[in-house]
């Protein structure tokens, strides 16, 4: 395939027989036709190479495209080329890379939130079951799967807080760039840095919330948690007592009735 100009020929007599005997396709990479020999006598009849605005003629094997007109686009004038001009678009591009920035660290902050909410969620749901196995076989192996929920959950707050000081910084970067595209008269690009700044800090705000009210969650479960092992463990400790005192008596009893048969 060759790239074709408006209005010339894409293959020359002895490119169109060495495509003929290699059966190979003559096309326009712009629009997208692709003619080969053997449906040349077809080709004309074809819709969907009639919507792409090719078409061959006789036995020849080329194709012409109407492609679209160029862009007459006009040179730079270098006399617009002032330090002004140079200060206000270098001042835009800033704020477009520094709200790309902004984008991706609100992005992955939140997404941190979210992967520590669910551990935690998971830890309040262990730590419940826990308290129906107290005493049981089962009781030893939720305890580990609990002490391994723990620590994920402290990689992933970690995460979250170096996040956090990174969305901060961030915050500070957004500040400035905006201020310097108000000065340089980028107004648009300042007053756009200021909206995504405030809707990227309401999303992180609202994630740090739900992760707040998470662990809010997990401390109540918690401290129920430590009265009830607390009372299982007096309990535990009382019933064992009261079983070594039966065992004392009953060989008090034993001990008694000996002597008095001696």
């Amino acid at each position: 395939m060759r790239n074709c100009r408006e209005g010339t020929l894409l293959t020359s007599d002895k490119m169109a027989l060495y495509m003929v005997n290699r059966r190979l396709l003559a096309g326009c990479q712009r629009c997208g036709a692709f003619i080969s020999a053997r449906i040349r006598n077809v080709a004309t009849n074809n819709p969907r190479i009639q919507r792409r605005r090719c078409f061959v003629t006789g036995s020849a094997l080329f194709a012409y495209c109407q492609s679209r007109n160029k862009l007459d686009l006009p040179e730079p004038d270098p006399g617009k080329l002032t330090q002004e001009y140079l200060l206000k678009s270098s001042s835009a591009r800033t704020a477009d890379s520094v709200s790309a920035i902004l984008s991706q660290t609100a992005r992955a902050l939140i997404d941190a939130e979210e992967k520590y909410r669910e551990v935690v969620k998971a830890l309040i749901q262990l730590t419940e079951h826990h308290l129906t196995v107290l005493g049981s076989v089962e009781e030893e192996h939720i305890w580990d799967v609990i002490l391994e929920a723990r620590q994920r959950a402290e990689k992933f707050n970690e995460r979250r807080k170096d996040l956090d000081l990174l969305f901060s910084c961030v915050q500070k970067l957004v500040d400035s760039s905006a201020e310097v595209a108000f000065l340089t008269g980028a107004n648009f690009s300042s007053t756009s840095l200021g909206e995504r700044l405030h809707n990227a800090q309401r999303h992180v705000d609202s994630a740090k919330a739900e992760s707040h009210r998470a662990e809010e969650d997990l401390r109540k479960v918690q401290a129920k948690s430590v009265k009830i092992i607390a009372d299982h463990a007096e309990a535990e400790k009382k019933r064992k007592k009261d079983e070594n005192d039966d065992n004392w008596n009953e060989d008090k009893e034993i001990i008694d009735l000996f002597d008095e048969d001696s």
